[in-house]
């Protein structure tokens, strides 16, 4: 499986919880992650996470919408292109 690191700013991170609800997912370590990122304060934030994350993580955000934020636009662009990278590294 592969791994990648997911780089947001504390905004796009913030954006991110507002929709992917932690306690919800509270028995995946990928909620720990993301809150461990936005209690570190660290601006921008790497959080290590898998393909099967990333899908999560686009499954909830579900498509594009016409009220997203600037922040999350750049969120599902992020999570797109890390998507991409870890599918074009294995030549699908």
């Amino acid at each position: 499986m592969q791994r990648g690191v997911l780089k947001l700013n504390l905004i796009e991170l913030k954006e991110l919880l507002n929709v992917f609800d932690v306690n919800v997912h509270s028995d995946m370590h990928l909620s720990d992650k993301l809150l461990a990122g936005l209690r570190s304060g660290m601006d921008p934030v790497g959080i290590e996470v898998s393909e099967d994350e990333l899908e999560t993580l686009s499954d909830e955000l579900g498509g594009p919408q016409s009220s997203d934020t600037t922040e999350m636009k750049g969120v599902r662009e992020k999570i797109s292109l890390l998507m991409s990278q870890f599918r074009n590294t294995f030549g699908v």
